[in-house]
């Protein structure tokens, strides 16, 4: 038995070990800005100012228009010049374009020289060129400056074979990445990315044969099997040694459970209001529906559940979302759909549609804490079986989708706000709960005959 809890150990430990430093490295990359380390740096400097300290230096995730939002000088009355320096990731060899949308200036520079020149004083304008690149790093810099007025900044570019979008996130670096980091990114990162899921699987087998390894070394040991002994039968009298123990055992089991099944129905009245209506050749039809649907978007779908609304035609979802904290909180659209989201009215971001291509629109926003309404259409078309996917990332946190405990359909008062809160946070120790009852009863179990046939060997 000793011998085959060391091999567990030994073959296991190490695979588990390695497999959770790969999930926790590709975990990071799926953070909304791409990563710790990662992103652009930003200085913003004011032009009727001859000082030199800087309006804001520090890093920023994206180059767009979300940090100087925040810091307030989207007014119209600030005069300003923004620099974001960086490293840029080049995937595959082949022809890329770039291009800006400024109001005012502009200018692109990749590996030394300009790529996009769209300077000037300027209302909204589109400038880009082409250039043929190998796959690796490129000196990355973007310079914007705004002499009043109206705002407006997008960076996009064309890689091989794909629509034209907005520059990943990730795919930025402050810093110039060395031999062994993009050896670690080509040969490990990736291939993990890849296989998240996979490799999640193999990690958790791993380290739950070399806990089985362990357990097997300690119990064949004339002290472990003791030792365990003692604790069984322990466990097994503290929680069923008595028939009063026992009823009050079973009673508080029930009513956890009971607790649980309660709270996860409170956590699921939250969820989106979901609206339909037909885009006939006449015209829009009437908006049908106006449900409450938990899954329009946590699906991911845009079908009218038990709705007739023949293609093509237009879902409207909205509902009200709660920021914890101030900060930038991201939001993506993919699928195949063509789709549309504003946060409080105000539009964020627009989505092609461009499934087959794997394309993901992202966007952030500046919120403080409080409920914000979200606004959220698509547009199904005939012949067209692809899915709409909204995600979003709260500050430091990684993107993931919206659940019912984070959506209200309503706008909530103080009370229902609080008790929706309390529910979404007590869902998430659940399954801690709910594994820690499990192991308890086991031991319960286990204890319980290890007593009967200690007790039938010594009468």
């Amino acid at each position: 038995m000793q011998r085959v809890g060391r091999a567990l150990l030994v073959s296991c430990a190490p695979l588990a070990l390695v497999c959770g430093y790969l999930i926790h490295d590709v975990s990071d990359l799926l953070h909304a800005d791409g990563g710790h380390g990662r992103g652009l740096e930003l200085r913003i400097t004011d032009r009727d100012s001859t000082g030199e300290t800087p309006l804001f230096e520090g890093p920023d995730p994206a180059p767009d228009l979300a940090r100087i939002r925040a810091l307030g000088l989207d007014d119209g009355q600030h005069r300003f010049d923004a620099r974001w320096t960086g490293w840029l990731r080049v995937p595959t060899e082949g022809t890329y374009g770039f291009a800006t949308l400024s109001d005012d200036g502009s200018r692109l520079g990749l590996d030394g020289s300009w790529v996009v020149k769209n300077g000037g004083i300027h209302g909204p304008r589109s400038r880009g060129a082409s250039r043929t690149l190998l796959a690796g790093w490129y000196p990355f810099e973007l310079e914007y400056t705004q002499a009043g007025a109206d705002l407006a900044l997008e960076v996009t570019w064309d890689p091989p074979d794909l629509p034209r979008q907005r520059i990943d996130p990730a795919s930025f670096v402050a810093t110039a990445p060395g031999p062994m980091t993009l050896w670690w990114i080509e040969n490990a990162r990736e291939p993990a990315l890849a296989h998240r899921g996979l490799l999640t699987g193999v990690g958790a087998g791993a380290a739950a044969l070399a806990a089985l390894g362990l357990a097997l070394i300690v119990a064949g040991s004339e002290g472990g099997r003791r030792s365990s002994a003692r604790i069984l039968i322990a466990t097994s009298s503290a929680l069923s040694g008595t028939p009063t123990r026992r009823r009050f055992t079973g009673l508080a089991l029930v009513l956890v459970g009971c607790v649980a099944a309660w709270m996860q129905n409170e956590a699921l009245r939250g969820g989106f209001r979901a609206e339909y209506r037909s885009l006939a050749t006449s015209g829009p039809g009437p908006w049908l529906g106006g449900n409450v649907d938990a899954g329009s978007l946590l699906e991911g779908r845009a079908d009218p559940p038990g709705l007739s609304v023949p293609l093509p035609l237009e879902q409207r979802t909205h509902g009200w979302v709660f920021a914890d904290r101030d900060g930038f909180y991201w939001f993506s659209v993919g699928g195949g759909l063509q789709t549309a989201l504003s946060i409080d009215g105000l539009p964020l971001l627009e989505h092609d549609g461009a499934a087959e291509h794997g394309a993901v629109t992202r966007e952030r926003m500046w919120l403080r804490i409080g409920t914000h309404r979200l606004e959220y259409s698509a547009v199904r078309r005939e012949g067209r079986e692809d899915r709409c996917e909204l995600r979003w990332a709260p500050p430091d946190e990684p993107f993931r989708a919206f659940a019912a405990g984070d959506v209200f359909p309503d706008l909530p008062g103080p009370a229902q706000l609080e008790s929706q809160l309390r529910n979404r946070d007590a869902r998430r120790v659940e399954p801690r709960v709910a594994a820690l009852l499990i192991g308890i009863a086991a031991l319960a179990l286990a204890g319980s005959r290890l007593r009967v046939r200690v007790a039938s060997a010594h009468p």
